[in-house]
């Protein structure tokens, strides 16, 4: 399983809504026995930039295994791309940095400016969505590995996700939206189209382009085709498959392999799931509501189980201190099984092998309790041979002008509900981003941007890039 993009595009534009320290066993989130805060290590710092960066900053790791580290850079108004490279053999190799190079010029910062860097072909995909020549915007230069410009910096409707061979992007018109497609050699195409009243999102999988469009009470999914009429939609979400009492708290997709999954909570906290893949599974309900105070902040899958992490909000844990505090809870749902045609065959397409130890069984596990000194978030989550990597970045509640507000970043590894390994590194960061993951190292990589001892936000920071597990 590659990591997974999805992308939420409000309007024209927007951002993303979203891809080992010691063993440790499942702990239910009833209240499982001995589940304690734990101590932070210090961190495996594999390689830095020099002091240069800004936030945003965004990190991808290529197909050949090299780690890219992309942030704005004030001065000089640009997006420059770092590429460190293994410096010498073996699971746990340092990583050198090789260059620097500028990817985007005329670019200026703004509080609500987003970046990322995706896997593109031979290749990378820089996307920025602020200011550029002063214009409010989201843009995209392709990149090669040697940090070269493949063709000229141009602009999309909305954010982009990538396949292993394609980047895909909206684009709007008076008649709706259409979804295309382009290559690393420049060929593009139309992959779906929906109606001008549809919210469109996309979901990148391994080879497929996924777009749903949200409409007042449903949400459909553009199957191949230029028409976007009933022929060329399934209907994803219908207002008449849920309770009329029970409206929409929130839902999200994720995607596995080239299958789409989503995730519906209702007002209830009623939690129900469906994939697509082939086919299209009927919906299965969870037999236990979230709680009014449990928000889900991420929703994956491997070939064990699918995953939904949420976090509970505890206002009495922490006394009269005036904190409030949340704990981290992941559900673990067996894989649904498909039978239903996406195209309306009654024949239905083989369901995708599961791993031998694929969970049968719904649980709920206790990641982390709480605690009155952080916050949790954002949360990301990563593929790492057969196992799902949680991750999310841990906030300090109060900090001065020369503390940086993230103050570590805490881990567990999945296998179904099983923790196989677990732990907290600190950051000590003024933002913290996932650079994927190395299945034959067996480590997982977050860059983060870090002050120099004694300055402020304001100053230029360094891009260190962390090892874990």
């Amino acid at each position: 399983m590659s990591k997974r993009w999805i992308f939420l595009l409000l309007g024209s534009m927007s951002g993303c809504t979203c891809s080992k320290a010691g063993g440790g066993s499942a702990v239910d989130a009833d209240g499982g026995p001995g589940l304690t805060v734990l101590e932070a290590s210090a961190p495996v710092t594999v390689g830095a930039s020099d002091p240069r960066y800004s936030a945003p900053i965004a990190a991808g790791r290529s197909e050949a295994g090299d780690l890219y580290v992309a942030g704005l850079v004030v001065p000089a108004g640009s997006i420059e791309l770092t590429r460190l490279t293994a410096d010498g053999a073996g699971a746990d190799a340092g990583r050198r940095v090789a260059w620097t190079k500028p990817v985007m010029t005329t670019v200026k910062w703004a509080a609500d400016a987003e970046l990322s860097v995706q896997p593109l072909g031979p290749g990378l995909a820089v996307a920025w969505e602020g200011l550029r020549a002063g214009k409010q915007g989201r843009f995209v230069q392709l990149v090669t590995v040697d940090g070269e410009p493949h063709g000229d910096v141009f602009p999309v409707d909305g954010s982009v996700c990538t396949t292993k061979t394609e980047l895909a992007w909206p684009e709007h018109g008076p008649h709706g939206t259409r979804i295309v497609a382009r290559s690393w050699d420049g060929a593009s195409h139309e992959v779906a189209h929906l109606a001008a009243d549809r919210e469109p999102t996309l979901a990148c999988g391994v080879t497929k382009i996924f777009a749903t469009g949200e409409g007042d009470d449903d949400v459909t999914l553009a199957l191949p085709g230029a028409a976007g009429d009933a022929a060329h939609t399934l209907r994803l979400i219908g207002a008449s498959d849920f309770s009329a009492k029970d409206d929409e708290r929130s839902h999200e997709l994720y995607t596995w392999g080239d299958q789409l999954g989503v995730v519906r909570v209702g007002a209830s906290g009623a939690l129900a799931r469906r994939e697509v893949g082939d086919v299209m599974s009927a919906w299965i309900a969870s037999p236990r509501p979230l709680a009014d105070d449990d928000d889900v902040e991420a929703v994956d899958a491997d070939a064990h189980a699918t995953y939904v992490v949420w976090t509970h909000d505890d206002e009495d844990a922490c006394g009269d201190s005036g904190a409030s505090a949340s704990s981290v809870h992941v559900r673990v749902l067996p894989r649904a099984p498909g039978n239903v045609s996406a195209l309306g065959d009654a024949a239905p397409a083989p369901v995708p092998a599961r791993a031998a130890a694929a969970v049968s069984t719904e649980s709920d596990v206790q990641l982390a309790p709480t605690d009155c000194s952080r916050d949790v978030g954002p949360f990301w989550t990563e593929s790492l041979g057969d196992d799902l990597i949680i991750a999310w970045a841990e906030r300090t509640s109060r900090q001065d002008k020369t503390t940086a507000p993230i103050a570590a970043l805490s881990y567990r590894r999945m296998r179904g509900a099983e923790i196989v390994a677990q732990g907290k590194v600190d950051a000590h960061a003024d933002a913290l981003v996932s650079a994927g993951c190395d299945p034959k190292a067996g480590h997982c990589y977050a860059a983060a941007l870090t002050r120099a001892a004694g300055t402020d936000v304001m100053a230029p920071e360094a891009a260190r890039v962390l090892q874990y597990p």
